[in-house]
Formats: C-alpha cells, structure tokens, sequence
C-alpha cells in the first residue's frame, strides 16, 4: 500500500511534458525492439548467415557476420591485423585443432567490399563499379524477389525493374567470374534458397546441384572456345 501511494503521488507531482516524454520513450522503446525481433527474424532465414550448416549440421561449427558502413574505414591491413588478433586470442584460450587433417583450421573467412575503379589508358580513363573479395571461400547470390519486400513492391508497381535472368545467361555470369576467383578460393554455393511461398523470381526450379551442372558445363564450353 506505502508503495502504491507514493506511486501515485509520483504520478501527480509530473508535469503534462515530463508524461508526453515519459510516453513517448516507452513507445520508441517498444517500436525498437519490434523493429530488433524484425530484424533477427529476417536475418535468420537468409542462407548466407547459416552457412555453418553447410559445414557442420551437428552444430560443430558457429557462424559470425559482421558489416560495416562505408565509413568504417576498413582495409585489408585491419582485416590481416583482427585476423592475427584471433589466432593469438584462441591460443591464448589454449584451443587448438585437433583435426587428423594436418591442413585444417580453427577458422575459416571471407569478406567483400564494393566501390569504384579507375581503368586508364593513353586514351583517356572511365570509372567503374568493382566488387572486391578476399578470404577463404566465395558465395554467389542470385538476385531475387521476395514477397513484402520493399524491391517487390516497387517492381510491382513498376517503378524500376531488375534484369531477369535465365538459368543459363546467370550460369554464364557465374562462370565468368569463376575464371577470375583465385584458384585456391574455395565456391561455396552458386545459388541460395527462399522459402517458395516468399519466392515471386526466379521460379527456376532447379536443384543447387542441377544448377552447378549448368555452370560446369556453361566454363567447359568457354574453355572449349578459347582454345579454339
């Protein structure tokens, strides 16, 4: 009862401001963490963020994704520099590779960064949008519709379109930029999955596997064209 008292006087003693404020914290409060459960919930069911599964189904394997803003100010000297920190953090943790394969790691990364390039010649120069990658493995990822998505929307409405691509004309997309990985990057996967009533494009209906077929055959053939 004291307890109740003084919570009402409490409550008499705020002015119409201070409540309106109080409310409107509580209101943002709780919009935040809607829009963080939103959040975990839509990166939770992106295949890119369980690629540990594709390692390890038992769980022996954990996955961390970071991302930084354009102006984090990242360079591959700071990515070699937190690379070393994790190796002497873990041996100071005493945990070490007990794998029978004298080639296996504790880790495994891969990262990338978009931006610009300058192509000069005695001609002149043009400037040109890049993808740059580095680490251990790669993943292709397909472009793709997802049903209340915001890209959706305004493609139905018809604000812009995307370049829709055939499963062959990607395959060849896929293998031209194989041909410029380095050799020993490993390609994890050329096409990612979305549940199919999210799924507006592509419908290709292909298994990953049908699909890395497709490319094989698509970097054969190119092979088979140059030296010709």
């Amino acid at each position: 009862m004291h307890i109740e008292v003084n919570m009402k006087k409490w409550l008499r003693s705020l002015s119409g401001r201070q409540i309106r404020l109080g409310m409107s914290a509580g209101i943002s409060a709780i919009l935040f963490l809607a829009l963080t459960g939103v959040i975990a919930l839509l990166a939770g069911r992106q295949a890119e963020q369980h690629i540990d599964q594709r390692w390890d189904s038992e769980g022996g394997v954990a996955q961390v994704s970071c991302f930084f803003s354009p102006n984090a100010g990242v360079t591959q000297d700071s990515i070699s520099t937190f690379e070393h920190t994790l190796d002497s953090a873990l041996k100071e943790a005493s945990i070490e590779q007990d794998s029978p394969n004298p080639g296996a790691r504790l880790w495994a990364d891969a990262y990338s960064a978009d931006g610009t390039i300058t192509l000069s010649t005695d001609k002149g120069s043009v400037e040109a949008d890049a993808l740059g990658i580095g680490g251990d493995f790669f993943l292709f990822h397909q472009l793709q519709l997802i049903r209340g998505t915001r890209m959706a929307a305004d493609v139905g409405s018809g604000l812009y379109d995307v370049t829709r691509f055939t499963p062959e004309s990607y395959a060849r997309l896929c293998a031209a930029i194989v041909k410029r990985l380095r050799p020993d990057i490993a390609i994890e996967r050329f096409v990612s999955q979305s549940p199919p009533e999210l799924l507006i494009y592509p419908r290709w209906g292909l298994k990953n596997y049908q699909f890395t077929d497709i490319v094989n055959k698509e970097i054969e053939r190119a092979g088979s064209l140059l030296n010709s």
